[in-house]
């Protein structure tokens, strides 16, 4: 049952005094106050002195709706999770394609392969970002990537600097499995913990800046000076 319906419901049996108190007293909601308002009208009774307030109360109830619409575009926490496990699953699907390689003998062409594949997810996401605004998962989930200006569509530029961290991060782990002894079991544990740190510290400050920022940006997002919005609010 909606607002107005309740109230109307509530209110259509009381007498006409008592809706007058309701749309003077500063105990009632703007919903309360306007539905007895309309409730005196229907009975033909004079409300001229109602008007002025009558006003005031549309216009705030306007500016109350403007702005949680206004506010709803921007609640896409939801959205980019499950958008995220559907783009896991399509990545999957195409993990799937490089087991068809690994009977191959050539070091070259098989470690080729294993950059390639650590680098799909990277280029899944900055090539559609780039083009459309949008993965597989959030063009299922009506959800599409922006620039701040929320009027332009995310460039590849910028979708490339939203990857850019983990990428860098990836990028040094590889170099750390290329250069470096397996002997060396100290350095790298070091290097290990310093990265894990990092990414642990990313993630927090990725969830954190979502969660109190007023256009649910995440660190990312300030990085690439984009913005993410629900196209259906």
């Amino acid at each position: 049952m909606s607002t107005e319906n309740f109230f109307y419901n509530l209110y259509s049996k009381k007498n006409s005094e008592e809706l007058e108190q309701i749309a003077m007293s500063d105990c009632y909601t703007s919903d309360a106050k306007l539905c007895a308002i309309s409730i005196l009208k229907e009975r033909d009774i004079s409300v001229e002195s109602l008007i002025p307030l009558e006003s005031d109360l549309i216009e705030q109830r306007d500016q109350r709706v403007d702005s949680e619409l206004y506010n709803s575009k921007y609640r896409t926490g939801f959205d980019r999770f499950w958008a995220m496990l559907i783009d896991s699953l399509v990545l999957g699907g195409v993990g799937l394609i490089f087991k068809l390689f690994n009977g191959l003998e050539s070091l070259l062409l098989i470690g080729f392969i294993q950059i390639v594949q650590l680098m799909i997810p990277y280029l899944y996401s900055i090539i559609l970002h780039g083009y459309c605004g949008q993965t597989v998962g959030k063009m299922l989930m009506d959800v599409k990537i922006y620039d701040k200006n929320e009027i332009e569509l995310c460039s590849y530029k910028q979708a490339l600097l939203r990857d850019i961290i983990p990428m860098g991060i990836l990028f040094i782990m590889q170099l750390i499995a290329i250069f470096i002894d397996p002997s060396e079991m100290g350095i790298i544990m070091f290097i290990s913990i310093v990265l894990s740190v990092v990414i642990v510290s990313w993630s927090i400050l990725e969830i954190v800046t979502m969660i109190f920022d007023s256009k649910k940006r995440a660190l990312h997002d300030y990085i690439a000076g984009t913005v993410v919005l629900k196209l259906r609010a």
